[in-house]
């Protein structure tokens, strides 16, 4: 104690160790709780920032359709045959119609991917990203013909279900730049989802060669199964990747059913 200049005896200690631990442990609560929510506030907006690019896009798109007569164009291989095999996304940034950082996913870092095709008619453009996805709604497509079109479940039908998704979307899906990183597809071009139904009627897809009606050969480099992707493990003459049979594939009940032997059918899980 020492005594101030009014006489008054004044305590000079400041903070004790336990008192500084205690105010460090309480920041560290604070900030332990605080940061993840801020954290998820800030994806939350790049995520909204995200839906508001992929619709401008959209609406850039269909201009520059208008611009450069891309309407008859029925889907995404004949819009890149028209503009010489160039990629839509850099076209539309190369020619002024948005800037690079617009043509980026703000989540994911990543440049879209277009998605587009002419189903019934009615013209379908989609910007890709890791945010959304082609995929569910071409699942949903394929439930929904396999279910009006009271199939049997037979081999025959499945190759139908191909034939049909084709027609009715004027073109089947193509395998996305952010399935194929990292796998055994990684740099291959011309690589199409075809849909496959189980026992069930739950519908897998597999990836093989070719924007036709056809089914491949019923060979896959991929197999994507709930979300996941699975990769072939069988290495050609070549050395190359090749394509492993995913005609058994019916014998299976469900999707957990099928994912269980799926490395016993020449398929492991990507990493």
């Amino acid at each position: 104690m020492i005594k101030g200049e009014d006489g008054m005896e004044k305590d000079n200690r400041g903070f004790s160790l336990i008192e500084l631990i205690i105010a460090v442990a309480i920041l560290v609560v604070l900030t332990g709780m605080l940061v993840p929510s801020l954290l998820g506030k800030i994806q939350e907006a790049r995520r909204a920032k995200c839906v508001h690019q992929r619709d401008n896009l959209v609406l850039i798109f269909n201009l520059a359709s208008v611009d450069h007569d891309w309407e008859d164009c029925k889907d995404i291989t004949e819009l890149k045959n028209d503009l010489g095999g160039k990629d839509p996304v850099d076209y539309l940034i190369e020619n002024g119609y948005c800037d690079e950082k617009e043509a980026v996913c703000p989540v994911f870092h990543t440049k879209y991917e277009l998605d587009y095709a002419v189903i019934k008619g009615v013209k379908s453009v989609e910007f890709l990203c890791g945010c959304n996805s082609a995929e569910k709604g071409y699942l949903a497509m394929a439930g929904d013909i396999t279910e009006k079109g009271d199939y049997i479940k037979k081999s025959t039908d499945r190759k139908k279900l191909i034939e049909e998704i084709y027609n009715q979307r004027g073109s089947l899906l193509e395998v996305s730049s952010g399935f194929k990183n990292g796998t055994i597809a990684e740099g291959m071009n011309n690589l199409y989802w075809r849909p496959y139904y189980l026992k069930d009627g739950t519908i897998v897809m597999y990836a093989a060669s070719g924007n036709t009606a056809s089914h491949a050969g019923w060979g896959a480099y991929l197999v994507y199964v709930n979300g996941e992707i699975y990769e072939s493990t069988k290495v050609g003459a070549n050395g190359k990747p090749a394509t492993n049979s995913v005609s058994s594939f019916y014998t299976y009940t469900d999707a957990d059913s099928l994912k269980d032997n799926l490395s016993g059918l020449g398929f492991e899980k990507a990493k």
